[in-house]
């Protein structure tokens, strides 16, 4: 008997070959962390806008922040953190960020920023050269408030303006230089398979200054 013969009162239908690859559907986790120079709100979005832009993606799982805060031990200063903060919170309530994540706070500072912020920090992340072993307290809190604590060793400053100049093709004039806004490190994951799909710096930078000292040397 031949494959589309049967009895009668059986239909016979047609045979389909499906390539299930066509419909496989493939799970990607994406995280961003802009390391910021300035406290500028509008920073932080158009960094965000310009990952999206380059992942050709409509969301971002995880946005972490590092900010110019300068000496680890001084306390945060609510005018100048919380506008920054507020901006985040509006890119996770338009749906372009997922949770939030902060850099290089220690616990008392961690602590004043969830008594501010509306959108909690789900990660912080503690720099590996400022301490072998993460603080008690600050595992304790983290652990209260379902905060995760991760390690990691970027620099206070990524991309430092000297640097910068070796890799311009064209010579900046003399007594010149320039310093990033904003410098923002992407990577994309295909979590079903464990493949880094994307992974790499955007950056943007501000006006050449005038003088030398202006960026910091």
């Amino acid at each position: 008997m031949s494959a589309c013969q049967a009895p009668a009162s059986v239909a016979c239908l047609p045979i389909y070959r499906v390539h299930l690859c066509a419909y496989v559907c493939l799970s990607v986790c994406a995280a961003v962390k802009v390391f910021l120079n300035a406290m500028k709100p509008h920073a932080l979005r158009d960094a965000v806008d310009r990952v999206l832009s380059e992942l050709k993606a409509t969301t971002i799982d995880t946005l972490l922040l590092s900010l110019p805060l300068g000496d680890d031990d001084a306390p945060l200063v609510k005018d100048v953190v919380l506008p920054v903060w507020q901006a985040a919170e509006e890119l996770h309530r338009s749906g372009l960020v997922g949770s939030l994540g902060i850099a290089d706070l220690d616990v008392k500072n961690l602590e004043l920023l969830c008594s501010w912020a509306q959108v909690q920090p789900t990660i912080n992340q503690v720099n590996l050269s400022s301490c072998c072993v993460i603080p008690k307290d600050l595992v304790e809190y983290a652990d209260k408030k379902s905060i995760k604590l991760l390690t990691h060793p970027d620099p206070k400053i990524l991309l430092a303006p000297g640097a910068i100049q070796t890799c311009i093709r064209s010579p900046l004039q003399s007594g010149t230089c320039i310093q990033p806004s904003w410098v923002a490190r992407y990577s994309s994951v295909i979590t079903t398979r464990g493949i880094v799909q994307h992974k790499g710096y955007v950056a943007f930078f501000d006006e050449p200054c005038p003088a030398v000292g202006a960026c910091g040397k």
